[in-house]
């Protein structure tokens, strides 16, 4: 980082930080998943299905569920569960009490590659030396992003 930037980076209010940093990471999450074919949009579908359980029976996540959770368009998440299924990580079934929704789940394949991105989210928190956040910012940031999420949904 030059001096310019650094520069730059000190003027900056909260948000466009958080902002530089939620890209900085989407950048390592990208460059470190290559050999998975994924990009960070389906990598974070598939961790979002593995946190509803990687059994059948388990899950209760469908298309919809995903693109409110993830805050990301209907066809954004249309586009990524596709490639996902094309490459063998989720199937998606019919929801036998709707026949409209489509259940989404983890295949032997996907389950597989959730330790690898685990491992490179703890790559990335200790390259980032994290200890510096503590619970206390963490509990903040989580208030401004719920707060984030209310306001966007009383603009829709």
């Amino acid at each position: 980082m030059n001096s310019r930037q650094r520069n730059l980076m000190e003027k900056m209010d909260l948000i466009p930080l958080i902002s530089v940093i939620y890209k900085n990471e989407q950048r390592y999450l990208e460059h470190k998943i290559k050999e998975l074919d994924i990009n960070s949009t389906q990598v974070s579908c598939l961790m979002e299905i593995y946190s509803h359980g990687d059994v059948e029976d388990q899950h209760k996540l469908c298309q919809k569920d995903l693109v409110e959770i993830l805050n990301f368009s209907k066809s954004t998440i249309s586009t990524s569960l596709s490639k996902l299924e094309e490459f063998g990580y989720i199937n998606r079934k019919i929801d036998p009490n709707n026949r409209r929704k489509n259940m989404i789940y983890l295949t032997k394949k996907g389950c597989s590659v959730i330790p690898k991105i685990i491992e490179i989210d703890k790559m990335w928190e200790q390259d980032m030396d994290c200890e510096l956040i503590t619970e206390e910012l963490k509990a903040d940031l989580r208030k401004i992003a719920i707060q984030s999420w209310k306001l966007r949904k009383s603009i829709k």
